[in-house]
């Protein structure tokens, strides 16, 4: 699952208007749905900045150390680890504990009527349905290429084209 910044938006939408919807929390008077709107996409802006710098320090720490790029994904999980950061499988808690806690805080939301693991579930269901998409383009692309042999560069070339020419169309590159 990945996070892409053209769905933001959406999923911040989403978020609240469910949430307020099913009484789960109340937006404070003085406040509207496009403030608490705002606190949402900012976390999870937040998020993909950290995620984009935590990469970028992946990448150092391989040359640095002359690591395989193989090795890409073991050590970005034991800096994310490092510093309490949530990738992969771990996203989604991270992203929906930040979302409550700040709910918690901000003066732009009333009242939290539901118990953390009632709003961290729905949420959770929001954030599947704009985010499988990976897993939906990734079967689209390798159908489109059963004509070659996966593992080779052209395979390998094609994928990365053929991905980049599926994000555009949906907006999502």
């Amino acid at each position: 699952m990945r996070l892409y910044k053209s769905k933001v938006p959406r999923i911040a939408d989403e978020i609240v208007n469910d949430l307020v919807t099913e009484g789960m929390i109340e937006i404070d008077e003085e406040s509207e749905d496009s403030d608490v709107k705002a606190g949402i996409e900012a976390i999870l802006m937040e998020y993909i900045r950290m995620d984009q710098r935590l990469s970028e320090q992946t990448k150092d720490h391989l040359a640095q150390r002359a690591y395989d790029h193989r090795e890409f994904r073991k050590i970005k999980q034991t800096l994310a680890d490092r510093k309490n950061f949530g990738i992969g499988d771990d996203m989604l808690d991270y992203l929906t504990n930040q979302i409550i806690s700040w709910f918690m805080v901000t003066p732009h939301v009333a009242e939290v009527f539901s118990e953390d693991h009632e709003l961290r579930r729905r949420m959770v269901q929001i954030f599947r349905r704009h985010l499988d998409i990976d897993v939906t383009l990734d079967r689209e692309v390798r159908a489109r290429l059963k004509n070659l042999e996966e593992g080779t560069l052209q395979w390998e070339i094609e994928y990365d084209r053929v991905l980049r020419e599926l994000k555009r169309k949906r907006g999502i590159a």
